[in-house]
Formats: C-alpha cells, structure tokens, sequence
C-alpha cells in the first residue's frame, strides 16, 4: 500500500505505525517538515521499527525551505516522476489528508 500524506500531523505516526515492511509512506505538501532530524518525531520512531519506506517529495521540500541534509538519514527523496512510479508500483493507494 502507498500512504499519501499532505500534513505534518499526528495522521504521520499512525500512518508509520499501521504499515508493514511491504508497505511505502510518501510525504506531500506540509508533511515534508515531518522529515527535518530534530527531537522525537513519528518519522524518526519508524527507524526504530523498521517498518515501511519513507519518502519525501523533493520539489514541496524545495518550495517550503527543508533542505535534504538537514532529514532524517532513512528518508528518500522523489521527483513527481518518482512520485509517478510509487503510484503504479504500490496498490492499493490512500491518500490521507
């Protein structure tokens, strides 16, 4: 399942805590600040768990100043083209927002 999420919430942590490792959370728009490596945060807990694949969305990053280095180290980063691909490849898709 992809998880698409548009808001730095307490949506992110449940999101992280309900996927398995199969499963892909892509972070949109204002949920992108949920990546910056600073305090406790859902996104630093899913290091913790091993559980699904966190990515970013890089031009939201870009356009809301959050700069790729100052993430967390197990964040990726897409593209919309990436963005494009995570949608094909994982099915179901929820968008959450």
């Amino acid at each position: 399942m992809l998880f698409i999420i548009n808001k730095n919430s307490a949506v992110i942590g449940g999101c992280i805590a309900k996927a398995s490792a199969d499963d892909v959370v892509l972070l949109i728009e204002d949920a992108v600040f949920a990546v910056i490596e600073c305090g406790e945060s859902p996104v630093m807990r899913r290091s913790d768990n091993n559980t699904a694949a966190i990515y970013a969305l890089s031009p939201d990053m870009q356009a809301r100043g959050v700069r790729e280095a100052a993430c967390h180290k197990h964040i990726k980063f897409v593209d919309y083209t990436g963005f494009v691909e995570l949608v094909v490849n994982h099915n179901p898709v929820r968008s959450i927002f």
